[in-house]
């Protein structure tokens, strides 16, 4: 092992346990660009460069992490609107249908056919009325 490779390993075995360094091993590192607080070996220029690469991928996936969850949120909601709509215009439309027999049975003057028409127009109203509840109630 040469002597810079062995000084390499004992400033990362130094720095790694946390362990103050001596007075001869702090003179070396200064040299070669480190920092050194009260004696500790914070970093030197390359682990400062790979530190700020490490901050910034974080943050970028952090952000790229809240854009996706907000554009799902966007997608879901406007899939449920869709939904609702669709369902009120299903309902609405049952709704139309109902009231065309109620008016032929009145017209031709049928009772039964009449009676049977109404009791489903009321139910059509009914569905339509629990839509629009539901529907004014979640918004």
């Amino acid at each position: 092992m040469t002597p810079e490779t062995s000084s390499l390993i004992s400033r990362e075995r130094v720095v790694r346990a946390g362990r103050r360094l001596p007075d001869r091993a702090r003179e070396r590192l200064r040299g070669q660009g480190h920092r050194l607080i009260c004696g500790y070996s914070i970093m030197n220029y390359d682990n400062a460069a790979s530190i700020v690469g490490l901050l910034s991928t974080i943050g970028a996936s952090a952000l790229g992490g809240y854009w996706a969850n907000e554009s799902v949120q966007r997608q879901f909601q406007s899939q449920r609107s869709a939904a609702i709509q669709d369902q009120r215009r299903a309902v609405y439309v049952d709704l139309i249908r109902a009231t065309t027999p109620v008016c032929d049975a009145k017209g031709n003057k049928d009772a039964a056919k009449y009676q049977s028409a109404a009791v489903e127009l009321l139910n059509q109203q009914g569905r339509a009325l629990l839509i629009a509840t539901q529907v004014c109630g979640s918004l």
